[in-house]
């Protein structure tokens, strides 16, 4: 991160082949996503295989193209809706105000949150 003008300046480095994305590890994507998605009211932790869409009023679904089950964690900001879902856990986390919720998403299938 570097300071420029008013605002600051990202730059990530990603492989020469775009898929090769997918190869990072989870905690350096997560590290990027929290960057990224900074201004979003909802965001995910999970491994490569497994994307967060985001459509209007708040509604999102989350789908997984891995072939196993996958533990998730989805970060909102205090703005964002409680999960609608009856396995989720909520956990505040009283440092940033966001809250999180973990799941798990069944091998190659969605699930949709409002």
């Amino acid at each position: 991160m570097n300071r420029y003008s008013k605002g600051n300046f990202y730059v990530l480095n990603i492989p020469g082949n775009i898929g090769d994305i997918s190869n990072l590890r989870r905690d350096v994507m997560n590290t990027a996503k929290k960057f990224v998605l900074a201004d979003s009211q909802v965001r995910i932790e999970a491994p490569a295989g497994v994307r967060l869409f985001m459509y209007d009023k708040e509604t999102y679904v989350i789908q997984s193209f891995i072939d196993t089950a996958v533990k998730i964690r989805v970060v909102k900001q205090p703005a964002a809706n409680a999960c609608t879902s009856s396995v989720c856990s909520t956990v505040p986390d009283h440092e940033t105000d966001e809250s999180s919720t973990e799941m798990t998403i069944a091998p190659r299938s969605f699930r949709l949150f409002r």
